[in-house]
């Protein structure tokens, strides 16, 4: 079975996911007004796919498989692989498990999940040995915690993470053990910002050890898979060129080998997908560009692919196929991207997506079928016996997506967002934001910067959109000093705008 994991992140309640970021170093709230220190798819009976393809000859390529719609939903669809088995989220449904021919609704699934701000991802065996990585928040930093399937819901499991540091999922490794990876998500602020642990069984032997050098941990990884067999793959930037680098570990060896790219930092996301030590898959996305390299057990070579857009899923099958869902949403009539897939030794094809689908999100290859999610349904490579299912989760409840944590703002970055303040339920929906006005006042240099409130997960936030990243420090720095308690953050990140306040630089008054 193939060791898979992305850093699940979603950037808006609108986007890709239907998810929210959590709020990094915001203010804590206070009472009143003042700044916080804190597609349509087809009906269910409309028919899918006739019948398959036939069977190509030897000399053809395999021909992709064509998708049949499972079940309909009223809000987009993800997929949350645990082991051999298959859960699905989206709505109001923190996780539903897909069998056979249909989806399975059980509020315990979620019991035990309350009050969190996403799903990192979930690892083990269902049901006898599941555990889900969760991160939480106060409302003014986020963290990692674990939770424990026993049953009937999810118990706390051990002590949550320091504030910051947030887990990227788990694996499977030696001796029937998990093996996770825990990241900060500001690195500057710590000189050793990836960590490794063991859960579950207790097996021999010491952990990966990541490379130091005099910035510190030299890869910053963000994702990172391992196998049973001992081996472990990291990805991230590296800490002195923020480059994009790979640092693995052969089985038993405590320390690593690191292999630089002249590639972007993956400031978006990365994907590290393991089926073999000889088969091993790192997509790098910087948002702008794409790196896709693969691992032979021998040597690391960068490939050439089709990938155009952000690479929002990816799914290494047990056959060895690389599955991609490369996307994007500009707005509703604006979709572009596909599904690609690459199978083992051979050439990259695009799969067609199915009828009426136009926004595909999330991809998983299992043993006997490959299920995608595309707009607001669930697909999978053969035909239900069956009319698709239709699901009606409310939206509202917590856990409304998947999770996409944004990243510190580096230079390569497409979207640099200056995170300053949560904003309380009680505070007006027109408040301006007399403080970091006066904060401003006078820097006409700023011109170019667009002040909103943003939305994410049903929570409102203030922020800026900056051209630069420079400007962006400067506006932190600017908050940071004269708003007292203020924690405001320099992110790689695009959340959804509510509302702009156009603001007079030389005089920080609110402009009509």
């Amino acid at each position: 079975m193939s060791s898979q994991f992305r850093l699940v992140l979603s950037l808006t309640a609108g986007a890709v996911g239907a998810c929210a970021p959590p709020p990094l170093d915001t203010p804590l709230p206070r009472q009143g007004g003042a700044e916080s220190s804190q597609l349509p798819a087809p009906p269910p009976g409309t028919a899918e796919a006739t019948d398959p393809p036939p069977a190509p000859d030897d000399a053809a390529p395999e021909a992709p498989p064509q998708f049949f719609r499972l079940a309909q939903a009223e809000h987009r669809l993800e997929l949350v692989p645990l082991g051999d088995t298959l859960f699905v989220r989206g709505g109001g449904m923190p996780l539903a498990l897909v069998e056979g021919d249909r989806v399975i609704e059980d509020e315990r699934y979620g019991k035990g999940l309350e009050g969190f701000i996403g799903l990192r991802g979930l690892a083990g065996h269902f049901p006898d040995d599941a555990w889900a990585l969760i991160t939480l928040s106060n409302g003014r930093v986020g963290w990692g915690g674990l939770r424990r399937w026993n049953g009937r819901t999810w118990k706390v499991e051990g002590a949550d993470l320091a504030q910051r540091w947030l887990y990227t999922g788990a694996s499977p490794w030696v001796g029937g053990s998990l093996l996770t990876m825990s990241f900060n998500v500001m690195p500057f602020d710590t000189q050793q910002p990836v960590r490794f642990r063991r859960l579950g069984k207790m097996a021999k032997g010491a952990l990966p050890l990541p490379s130091q050098s005099s910035c510190g941990t030299l890869v910053k990884a963000s994702a990172f898979a391992a196998l049973p067999s001992g081996e472990v793959f990291a990805a991230g930037a590296t800490c002195d060129d923020d480059k994009f680098a790979i640092e693995w570990w052969r089985a038993g060896e405590t320390r690593g080998n690191v292999e630089r790219f002249d590639a972007p930092s993956p400031h978006n996301e990365t994907y590290v997908l393991a089926g073999s030590p000889d088969h091993v898959w790192v997509i790098g996305d910087s948002w702008s560009a794409r790196s896709v390299v693969h691992f032979d057990g021998t040597a690391w070579r960068e490939l050439p692919h089709p990938l155009k857009h952000p690479v929002v899923s990816a799914s290494l099958g047990p056959d060895g196929t690389l599955w991609v869902v490369s996307s994007q949403l500009h707005d509703s009539n604006n979709v572009v991207g596909g599904v690609f897939r690459r199978s083992r030794g051979g050439d990259w094809q695009e799969v067609p997506l199915p009828s009426g689908a136009r926004l595909p999100v999330s991809v998983h290859a299992s043993a006997k079928e490959v299920w995608l999610t595309a707009d607001t349904s669930l697909f999978r490579s053969s035909p239900p016996a069956g009319e698709p299912q239709p699901l009606r989760w409310e939206y509202g409840q917590q856990f409304p997506g998947a999770l996409r944590i944004p990243k510190a703002a580096t230079a390569g970055c497409q979207h640099v967002f200056v995170l300053m303040y949560g904003i309380t339920r009680v505070t007006p929906k027109d408040y301006d934001f007399p403080l970091t006005r006066k904060a401003i006042a006078g820097h006409l240099d700023l011109a170019g910067a667009k002040f909103a409130e943003t939305e994410d997960n049903g929570k409102r936030y203030f922020g800026a959109f900056v051209p630069t990243l420079a400007m962006g420090q400067k506006i932190e720095k600017l908050v940071r000093k004269q708003v007292k308690g203020s924690q405001p953050a320099v992110l790689c990140h695009q959340p959804r705008i509510v509302r702009e306040i156009r603001l007079d630089l030389a005089t920080g008054n609110v402009l009509p």
